[in-house]
């Protein structure tokens, strides 16, 4: 399980969590901050969390949820801007993906006056594994707990993926347009929309998908740019380097062109279908191929290819042309 940190924590929130332990957040009486061995226990919760698909650390809420609070400064800093500078450093390696909330009360309100209620969202880390900085242990979530790691779970979380996993998610002929010759070619301009999907719970700061085809060029639409990049383009294989990063879970369409002159081959009035001209033998434009790779950060490339005829060529030229 992965843990999205959150944009702001409620008291509803933390009042509507399911009791006992749980993988995913752990409650710490406000008491623990005077604690001598807070920063130990801070650590542990820390390093448990990076190394276990990432969690919430709720300071101020006892085990049975009572929330009891915790001083809302630290000498002349706020709690929360306190904890911000003094977590990343208590793991090795440092802390980089966290947030750190004060939580908004009620009307009214159960958090005793004059106190606050913290929470550290944790996200998992691709830097993991994280080991304490105050015993040296790396820790992880077992049973609802932050416990010592074995050796082998350290191996297991040294080896998982460390990169995004983007997939082409649609392929289609979003548009046909056709242009006559009057020799039995028509020129055909096919605007194709493709989304690609974040499938992983790992952030795609790059991704950059190469197309491919034999027959015929690609070409880019105006206003393009703000999602696409066209690189290093060759007419017959086209470089489309995204603009914005592509997060878990979220998808990301475009569109190109692709232009071809193909050889009208009728059967009778009203059914047809293209073939590659001055081709032997003859080939079904249904059958040209768009082949694809996609890039996303430093991970493995992915590759396939997608025909035409998949992409509903033929029913969207008998609509626009058949009959004729």
């Amino acid at each position: 399980m992965s843990v999205s940190k959150k944009e702001r924590w409620t008291e509803e929130d933390i009042v509507e969590l399911p009791s006992g332990e749980h993988e995913y957040f752990d409650r710490k009486s406000g008491k623990l901050v005077g604690e001598a061995d807070f920063f130990a226990k801070l650590a542990k919760a820390l390093s448990a969390f990076a190394n276990s698909g990432g969690g919430h650390l709720f300071i101020g809420v006892q085990n049975d949820g009572t929330l009891d609070g915790v001083e809302p400064c630290k000498g002349r800093t706020r709690t929360r801007e306190w904890l911000e500078q003094v977590c990343p450093n208590l793991v090795e390696y440092a802390l980089e993906d966290f947030r750190v909330h004060e939580v908004e009360p009620s009307t009214p309100s159960s958090i005793p006056e004059g106190k606050v209620v913290i929470v550290i969202d944790v996200a998992d880390s691709p830097r993991a594994p994280h080991q304490s900085q105050q015993d040296k242990k790396y820790y992880v979530r077992l049973g609802g707990r932050s416990e010592p790691a074995s050796h082998r779970m350290i191996e297991d979380i040294r080896n998982r993926t460390r990169h995004p996993d983007l997939e082409v998610a649609v392929m289609e002929i979003q548009d046909f347009n056709w242009d006559p010759t009057g020799q039995d070619l028509d020129r055909l301009k096919l605007t194709i929309k493709v989304t690609l999907r974040n499938v992983s719970n790992m952030k795609a700061q790059n991704a950059c998908l190469v197309t491919t085809v034999d027959y015929g060029s690609f070409g880019w639409l105006p206003g393009l740019t703000n999602v696409v990049q066209p690189r290093s383009n060759t007419g017959q294989q086209f470089f489309w380097e995204l603009q914005h990063p592509v997060y878990p879970g979220m998808e990301t369409p475009f569109t190109f062109l692709f232009l071809a002159e193909a050889q009208r081959w009728s059967r009778s009035a009203e059914r047809f279908f293209y073939i590659v001209p001055r081709s032997e033998p003859a080939a079904n434009l249904d059958d040209m191929r768009i082949g694809w790779k996609l890039f996303g950060d430093g991970g493995r490339a992915k590759e396939g290819y997608k025909t035409l005829g998949e992409m509903g060529f033929r029913e969207k030229s008998q609509v626009v042309i058949g009959g004729r």
